[in-house]
């Protein structure tokens, strides 16, 4: 896919996200509203469906992924699933920390994270059985799945770490997202000598 076409992809999963926030919000109630007057807001906020529907596709693709490697070379597969595997312990630990500060109850949160969890199992059983057409719309649909994952960062996440107002938080918040920027720089030139 050439750069346009996949900016171009990243743009509708962007605004695809913009749609279904403004969606959800006009129909979930307004917890703004509820904010201001002092009272607790009993729906969970917009960025905990827009978390579940990122993180269903973005498994729906892991599922994919290791259905492929599975079918290319069965040690690959192996090696691919143990890398998803390892990438996905953090992930969905830290998903669960979004559910349950966006509003839902640890059950709940830890029920919805194992269920958006099996769109990975969707995902390989559906490349099983559609190698062709799966493989030819995987690389736009990731681009899709990475514009709602943008939007949500942007959207929800980045300014609720914005109204941090303990210092020692926001410092570690900051220490994090430096540590991930530095694993991306590295990882990008791991990427390029392979």
């Amino acid at each position: 896919m050439d750069t346009q076409l996949a900016v171009g992809f990243v743009a509708i999963g962007f605004s695809l996200f913009y749609f279904l926030e403004r969606f959800i919000y006009c129909y979930h109630g307004h917890p703004g509203n509820l904010e201001a007057m002092g009272q607790q807001p009993k729906a969970p906020k917009t960025f905990v469906y827009l978390n579940l529907i990122g993180d269903g596709i973005h498994n729906f693709f892991d599922g994919v992924i290791v259905a492929t490697t599975f079918l290319l070379d069965p040690s690959v597969g192996i090696i691919t699933t143990l890398s998803i595997i390892l990438h996905e312990l953090p992930q969905e630990m830290g998903d669960y920390a979004v559910l349950v500060y966006g509003g839902l109850k640890e059950r709940s949160a830890l029920l919805l994270n194992l269920v958006v969890a099996l769109t990975t199992v969707l995902g390989g059983m559906l490349t099983f059985q559609f190698i062709g057409a799966v493989m030819t719309a995987r690389v736009y649909l990731l681009a899709v799945a990475g514009g709602g994952f943008i939007y949500l960062s942007a959207s929800e996440l980045i300014p609720e770490l914005r109204d941090e107002r303990n210092t020692v938080r926001s410092m570690m918040q900051f220490s994090v997202f430096a540590l991930g920027l530095v694993v991306i720089w590295y990882l990008g030139i791991v990427v390029k000598e392979v």
